[in-house]
């Protein structure tokens, strides 16, 4: 590799050196465990995290941290699932993988790089990589999210990252019934001047069944209860 390559691979492999999470975990019980821990399998085969954790309202990394079941529009502090996936020339993309709730259903509200709020340009997307994010991060961010009713791998992760020495994205790596977003950047020591990039995301909350809403218990709307697609996020 180049020089100018294993000085960016290195800047941003010191993004993290987590293990992966739990995105994997398919079991409807384990998804609804407020703590959702990594296999023995997966936690075998990464590296182990630097540090025991990072506080709230920050991304986290590692096997142990929890995913969220966000009951309302709530922020949670999100899980990398992944090492910071490297590629193109240079290694000058890193794309990050990030659990969000362990409850498929939430929406994404809001979006915030680095402690500002953005905004992605929905109208744009690259076929890959996502939407673009706009302002002063304009070509060199990208954002997509999944609400877990994903039944597919992600076809950019499958692309770039199938072939990955060390961590290889295959096509089970769905996330079925877990929410996840997909962050890529552009490596640039302006933008990014801190070798941790902070990440939020807000979220809508999942889907819940609401009897004041439901007409056959007395309640008036379209809720019902043995009909998950009527129900819908509250802050009520």
């Amino acid at each position: 590799m180049p020089q100018a390559g294993l000085a960016i691979a290195g800047a941003w492999s010191a993004f993290t050196a987590s293990a992966v999470g739990s995105f994997l975990l398919t079991n409807t019980l384990g998804r609804l465990l407020v703590t959702v821990a990594v296999s023995a399998l997966m936690r075998a085969t990464m590296t182990k995290p630097k540090d025991p954790g990072i506080s709230a309202k920050v991304t986290q990394a590692g096997a142990d941290n929890p995913l969220n079941i966000p009951l309302g529009t709530y922020v949670p502090d999100g899980t990398r699932i992944a090492p910071p996936m490297t590629w193109g020339g240079s290694n000058q993309y890193a794309t990050f993988v990030i659990a969000l709730s362990a409850v498929p259903g939430c929406h994404l509200r809001r979006f915030a790089l680095d402690g500002e709020w953005v905004d992605l340009d929905f109208d744009h997307p690259h076929p890959l990589v996502g939407y673009p994010v706009q302002g002063r991060y304009q070509g060199k961010a990208w954002g997509k999210y999944y609400d877990g009713t994903q039944a597919t791998a992600d076809a950019h992760m499958l692309e770039k990252c199938g072939g990955h020495p060390d961590y290889p994205w295959s096509a089970d790596m769905v996330g079925e019934g877990i929410c996840y977003a997909i962050v890529t950047l552009q490596y640039d020591r302006e933008l990014f001047p801190s070798p941790e990039p902070r990440m939020l995301f807000e979220l809508s909350g999942i889907p819940l069944y609401d009897p004041r809403k439901d007409p056959s218990v007395g309640g008036a709307g379209a809720h019902r209860w043995d009909q998950r697609s009527t129900w819908a996020p509250s802050d009520a």
